[in-house]
């Protein structure tokens, strides 16, 4: 039979987001599988550290776990990596029995696809105000709940 730590251990590292979780001061203890495909960044370069020294090393340009701890509540934020990889981090602060803040859980998901695409829509907004672009085949994209969704306009 499999334990639960087993069997959730099983689903972090199969999951598609990253996991981190750090103490108060932002040492890190533990990351997930994912961390090195959401993040681009070997995982042994998370693990131990603090995440102050990968802001100073430039590996991150913010941390999601420090505006937790400071404003005592769940914060959500991007972040840009020295990868090229922009990142979702949603850190929520976890208080031992006395109220302090002991670990910190931060869930991290690669959105530069998202922003390449956000992009790309814009860009194509802006063509189409072109009137010399009136004759041009576009591809309109769209991101919603059921994925990407390319659409074919022909003027």
């Amino acid at each position: 039979m499999e334990t639960y730590e087993n069997s959730s251990n099983g689903l972090q590292n199969n999951a598609r987001d990253a996991f981190l979780i750090s103490d108060a001061k932002g040492k890190i203890l533990y990351v997930n599988a994912s961390i090195e495909n959401v993040t681009g960044l070997k995982a042994e370069i998370h693990l131990g550290k603090n995440i102050q020294e990968l802001i100073k090393d430039r590996l991150i340009t913010h941390s999601a776990t420090f505006d937790a701890v400071r404003q005592q509540k769940a914060v959500r934020r991007e972040v840009n990596t020295i990868t090229g990889k922009k990142l979702l981090s949603t850190a929520s602060p976890v208080f031992n029995s006395k109220g302090r803040i002991n670990r910190v859980v931060c869930n991290i998901k690669d959105i530069t696809d998202f922003h390449e695409l956000n992009n790309l829509q814009t860009e194509l907004r802006m063509e189409s105000l072109n009137p010399l672009n009136n004759e041009m085949l576009s591809e309109v994209i769209k991101f919603g709940r059921e994925g990407l969704v390319f659409l074919r306009v022909i003027r």
